[in-house]
C-alpha cells in the first residue's frame, strides 16, 4: 500500500495525530509559560515575616502605683461643754480666720463675751480650778504656764497664789478680765466672814477679866477650837473667791494648729456646732497596697503624690507599713501604707492621688526585643530567631524559649539563648 493511498483511506488517523500534538503542546505550556493571573494567585498566599534586631540595653521597670486618700490633718472642734450655767453659748466674737496659725496661749473665740484660750496640755481640763485644788491637771497649768513666762514657782500641783496669779496674766495677755468670783464662792466667802465674826464676838463677850476672878472658868463662853476653825474656813474661802480657772474657758492643745473653718458670729453652739474647728499635724495619704506592689514601698521610701487627671505632685515618705489585711466589702486584701506629704499644696480633705516612687526606680540591663516578637504557647514564653534571609521564601525560623524580666512601652528585657543583632520575628502578614 503507499503512502498516497494511506491518506486516502486513513484521514481519522491524521486527525487524532494532530489533536495529540496540540494537546501535548498545551501541557508543556501549562507546565513551563505562566500567566500573570497564576502569578497573583501565587503571590496572594505567599508569607512574609517582618523582623528586628535583639539590642542590648536597660528597661526602667513600670513604677509601682497605688491609690490613697488624702487626709490634711486631726481635726480638732472648739466646742463648749456642759457646764450647768444658764448663760446660753452663742458666739459673741470671732478672734481668728481661716488659716490663721494657732499656739499655746491664743484665744480662739468669744462665747458668751467669755474667751477660750488654747494651751498646751497633755489632756484636756476635766474640772474647774480653784485656790487650793491639787492634781495633775493643776501640774500641767503650771507647765504650760511656765512655757509662756507667765509662771516662775514650783510645779507642784497645787493651786496656790502664784498660780493663781498667772491664771490672771494669762487673760490679760489676751485682752480679758480673769473669771469673776462665781456666786457660789461669794456665797461661801460670806458665810464664812459671817461666821468667824459671830464666834469673835462671842468670844469678846465671854472674855474673863482680869483679877481674883481670872482662874474662874466660863462654861458658857465659846470654845476657841470652833474660832480657830472658822478662821481656817474663811481663809480658804477667800482664796477660792479670789480667782479661779473655769475648764470650759481652756481647750487642750497638743500641738500647733491651723484653724479650718469658724462660726460666725451669733450662732448658738451645740453638740453639733462647734464654735470653730482646728487642723494639726502634717498631711497624709493612707491607701491599701496590693501583695504585688508592697515591697516597693517600704518604710522611707521616697514617693510622690498627684491627684488624678493632675499634673501637680506632692513629695512624701512612707511612714508606716500595717500587716497583712484580708478582702473587707469593696478593700481588696493588702496592706494599709501611711505617707506623710511634706505639704498639701494643691489637695483637699479626701483627695484621691496616686502614690509611686520619687526614683522612678532602677534601669534594669539586658537583651532587649520588641513585645510583639515574644510568644506564649501552652504557658512557655519564646521568640521566632530568623535563620534566612527575610525575603527566602518558605522563611527558615528557629523557636527560642525565653522569660520576661521587665515589659514596659511596648518592649520586653528577656533572657534567653540570644545574641544582640539576631533577627527575630515580630509579624507576619500574606503579600
Amino acid at each position: 500500500m503507499t503512502s498516497g493511498t494511506w491518506g486516502r483511506s486513513r484521514p481519522w488517523v491524521v486527525t487524532l495525530t494532530i489533536g495529540l500534538i496540540a494537546c501535548l503542546g498545551a501541557f508543556l505550556a501549562g507546565e513551563y509559560v505562566r500567566s500573570p493571573w497564576e502569578d497573583a494567585r501565587q503571590n496572594a498566599d505567599t508569607t512574609v515575616l517582618a523582623s528586628t534586631a535583639v539590642v542590648h540595653g536597660e528597661l526602667i521597670p513600670p513604677t509601682p502605683t497605688l491609690a490613697a486618700v488624702v487626709t490634711l490633718g486631726t481635726v480638732q472642734q472648739v466646742a463648749v461643754p456642759e457646764s450647768g450655767s444658764e448663760v446660753r453659748p452663742i458666739v459673741t466674737r470671732q478672734r481668728l480666720s481661716p488659716g490663721d496659725t494657732v499656739g499655746s496661749g491664743t484665744a480662739l473665740v468669744d462665747v458668751a463675751d467669755r474667751p477660750i484660750i488654747a494651751l498646751a496640755l497633755p489632756f484636756p481640763l476635766f474640772r474647774d480650778l480653784h485656790t487650793g485644788d491639787r492634781g495633775s491637771d493643776v501640774s500641767a497649768i503650771q507647765r504650760a504656764l511656765t512655757e509662756l513666762d507667765m509662771y516662775d514657782g514650783r510645779k507642784d500641783g497645787v493651786f496656790g497664789p502664784g498660780t493663781q496669779a498667772a491664771v490672771h496674766r494669762l487673760y490679760k495677755s489676751v485682752g480679758a478680765g480673769a473669771p469673776s468670783t462665781t456666786a457660789e464662792d461669794a456665797a461661801a466667802l460670806q458665810e464664812a466672814q459671817d461666821a468667824y465674826e459671830i464666834l469673835t464676838a462671842q468670844l469678846a463677850a465671854h472674855k474673863v477679866p482680869d483679877g481674883p476672878d481670872a482662874d474662874q472658868s466660863v462654861e458658857d463662853g465659846p470654845d476657841p477650837g470652833r474660832l480657830a476653825s472658822a478662821g481656817a474656813t474663811l481663809t480658804a474661802a477667800r482664796a477660792r473667791a479670789a480667782g479661779w480657772l473655769p475648764f470650759a474657758e481652756v481647750l487642750a492643745l497638743s500641738a500647733s494648729a491651723t484653724v479650718a473653718t469658724v462660726t460666725p458670729v451669733g450662732t448658738l453652739l451645740t453638740e453639733n456646732v462647734p464654735a470653730m474647728t482646728l487642723r494639726s499635724g502634717s498631711p497624709t495619704a493612707g491607701g491599701r497596697a496590693s501583695l504585688s506592689v508592697v515591697d516597693a514601698f517600704p518604710v522611707g521610701s521616697q514617693v510622690i503624690a498627684s491627684r488624678i487627671g493632675e499634673s501637680q505632685t506632692v513629695t512624701g515618705v512612707v511612714t508606716e507599713v500595717g500587716k497583712f489585711l484580708e478582702a473587707s466589702g469593696e478593700t481588696p486584701p493588702g496592706h494599709d501604707i501611711k505617707v506623710d506629704l511634706t505639704s498639701s499644696d494643691g489637695l483637699e480633705e479626701g483627695s484621691q492621688v496616686i502614690v509611686s516612687l520619687a526614683d522612678g526606680g532602677t534601669a534594669v540591663t539586658g537583651l532587649i526585643v520588641p513585645l510583639t516578637a515574644v510568644r506564649e504557647d501552652g504557658g512557655t514564653l519564646s521568640v521566632l530567631v530568623l535563620e534566612s534571609a527575610a525575603d527566602e521564601v518558605p522563611a527558615r525560623t528557629r523557636r527560642v524559649e525565653v522569660s520576661v524580666s521587665v515589659a514596659r512601652d511596648g518592649l520586653a528585657l528577656v533572657d534567653g539563648d540570644l545574641e544582640p543583632g539576631a533577627l527575630v520575628v515580630v509579624g507576619a502578614w500574606a503579600t
